[in-house]
């Protein structure tokens, strides 16, 4: 079995497993120096995709490795849902309930959906971590120059309906932050509206081709099951099993009540929530942005069993993997799946 490293190399050669838009000379993002060709990659993949606005400007603030992040992110979703017949079944299904109605000629397919969810999950950062422009929850609308709300979640549990003002003056309270992934979903939902009527108004047309891209009012729901996975992948869940009394306590302070589980029933599912089920798997166990691209040469993912994905690690101490692991064993507790280490060498997650 070739190490994680080899394995996205691979999937980076077989072009039309990831392509959406089988762009040709995009540079491969795990052959360069540690970041280079991550950013380059991000932004022709969005260049050409007519879908960035000035969220391209803000990708270029955010820190240098978390492009490499963003593009182990896809690579490695991508992975999954080829290599997982239930994983890949669920997204389908759940695309294709999104979609059916829709007589559109666009090509409604996952790679669509995982592209813009994982390009925009995190550029949210560039203003969760400029604490200069922390304000409050009621001016980051005006300071985000936000006109189209997001009309409600989609595709995403119910309990995390109607928190996000209160998770948001949370965060700011607490952190004096804002949360990157609100951030992130308004973000991303505002500007896909915005680009549309920009190209409309030069086509003319409520449904057309701009660019050889089509668009349409119809996909506006696809731009909110989006927005609405990015905006929660960072909403924290309290576990009244695992977590302190302290911790609950606060969340019960800010009117968080729905985000307090006592069982496993209301943990993130893939049968219910495939998207976001993958988006949260992924963003727990990928390692670069822990450790560097050259962490991946020292694992080893196997993809081929039904229900689990097992991870080998090689030549890696305590010290080294605690960080990284500590974080995968924490998805037991808000995703639905049983994660487990052994001896330091050997991680389990049963999904």
């Amino acid at each position: 079995m070739d190490n994680l490293l080899k394995q996205l190399q691979q999937l980076f050669d077989s072009n039309g497993k990831w392509n959406y838009y089988n762009l040709v000379d995009l540079p491969n993002p795990f052959t360069s120096p540690e970041f280079d060709n991550s950013k380059i990659f991000i932004k022709e993949f969005l260049n050409y995709s007519n879908k960035t606005k000035d969220v391209y400007d803000v990708l270029e603030l955010i820190e240098p490795y978390r492009n490499l992040h963003i593009v182990t992110d896809y690579f490695l979703g991508i992975l999954i849902y080829e290599s997982n017949i239930r994983v890949k079944t669920s997204i389908d299904n759940q695309i294709k309930r999104f979609t059916s109605a829709d007589n559109n000629s666009s090509d409604n397919s996952f790679k669509y959906f995982w592209f813009l969810i994982c390009f925009y999950h995190d550029v949210g950062y560039y203003f969760e971590n400029n604490k200069s422009k922390i304000s409050s929850r009621e001016m980051l609308e005006s300071d985000l120059r936000i006109v189209y709300s997001l009309p409600k979640l989609l595709g995403v549990p119910k309990l995390y309906n109607n928190v996000k003002d209160n998770y948001l003056t949370y965060r700011i309270e607490k952190f004096n932050v804002y949360d990157h992934g609100i951030v992130g979903g308004m973000l991303i939902y505002d500007r896909l509206v915005k680009i549309y009527y920009d190209n409309k108004n030069i086509s003319g047309q409520s449904s057309f081709f701009y660019k050889n891209l089509f668009w349409s009012e119809s996909m506006f729901k696809y731009f909110q099951l989006i927005a609405s996975v990015i905006l929660i992948h960072n909403i924290y869940l309290k576990n009244k099993i695992v977590d302190s009394e302290d911790d609950i306590n606060i969340y019960k302070t800010y009117n968080l009540h729905n985000l307090i589980i006592s069982n496993s029933k209301n943990r993130i599912t893939l049968n219910r929530h495939p998207l976001l089920f993958l988006l949260s798997l992924v963003d727990s166990i990928e390692p670069t942005k822990c450790y560097g691209i050259n962490f991946l040469k020292k694992v080893k993912f196997d993809f081929s069993k039904k229900k689990r994905l097992i991870i080998e690690l090689n030549c890696c101490n305590d010290n080294e993997i605690s960080i990284w692991s500590n974080k995968i064993v924490l998805m037991n507790s808000w995703l639905n799946v049983e994660a487990n280490i052994f001896n330091n060498s050997h991680i389990e997650i049963v999904f």
